[in-house]
């Protein structure tokens, strides 16, 4: 029997907080789920991704690949439904909705990319909550539509806003595929983004600094010695961060894994 849509009641805070997370992010996974709650009980939140799956508030997926990772989840047709009803209440972006029907069209890659958005999500918390620091984390369902953001947006933009009110700004990137085109593309897209004033002339903010997760050391290097060359050449004042896929997943976020791109005069 179909759940009537004008019917569904709100959902428990927790479980309201689950589908929101997945809305934002696209694809969690069990742990990542459960450290995002913070909930002390595995079982706890097995259970309650269990009914939201058999309700079809969420959609459950297993990877051949890899056998021994957690089950991983996107939002369902029902969830879908759920957020047409309470937009108000939690501020969902309508039009983003009907994508219910492709997620698990996407590859397991697009997926892996997305899971690695959540850690990255979770190392900033734990980062900033050592440090005492407030952290402002928007992914790229948070921004879209944001009038003059850079497109297609970034993964996600982040803040830290130190003990002394001192803030730092961030965009972050995260390429799957050592494709030389592509890359150069999105450089030079931040790059006539910067340039054009879009950020600055209509915000009261400097400049974030932009981070790129690199798929291999290839393209780490491709990367380095692009944008070097195309800031000396340009004479930008933009500062770039290059991390990869197996640093950001063995270390998390954090100055250790982070390598400024360095312009040699």
């Amino acid at each position: 029997m179909k759940k009537n849509v004008s019917k569904l009641p709100k959902l428990k805070p927790h479980l309201e907080q689950i589908l929101i997370l997945i809305y934002r992010l696209r694809f969690l996974n069990t742990k990542q789920i459960q450290t995002l709650l913070n909930h002390k009980f595995a079982s706890r939140i097995i259970t309650w991704l269990n009914n939201l799956t058999k309700q079809k508030y969420l959609k459950r997926y297993y990877s051949t690949k890899f056998d021994r990772e957690p089950a991983f989840y996107s939002l369902g047709t029902v969830g879908r439904k759920y957020f047409k009803v309470h937009n108000e209440s939690v501020g969902i972006k309508e039009p983003l909705l009907d994508r219910v029907w492709q997620e698990h069209k996407n590859s397991l890659q697009f997926k892996r990319n997305s899971m690695l958005l959540g850690d990255i999500y979770i190392s900033l918390i734990n980062l900033t909550k050592t440090a005492s620091a407030k952290l402002g984390f928007y992914t790229k369902v948070d921004l879209f539509g944001m009038k003059y953001m850079i497109h297609p947006e970034p993964f996600c933009y982040f803040s830290i806003e130190d003990t002394n009110k001192a803030v730092k700004r961030y965009f972050l990137d995260i390429f799957d595929y050592f494709v030389p085109d592509d890359l150069y593309k999105r450089i030079n897209k931040y790059m006539y983004y910067f340039e054009k004033r879009f950020w600055q002339d209509n915000t009261d903010k400097p400049f974030p600094e932009i981070i790129l997760i690199c798929p291999n050391k290839a393209s780490k290097t491709f990367l380095e010695k692009t944008i070097a060359g195309r800031l000396k050449e340009k004479d930008l004042p933009m500062g770039f961060y290059l991390s990869s896929w197996e640093e950001i997943t063995q270390y998390g976020i954090c100055r250790q894994v982070l390598h400024k791109v360095e312009v040699v005069n």
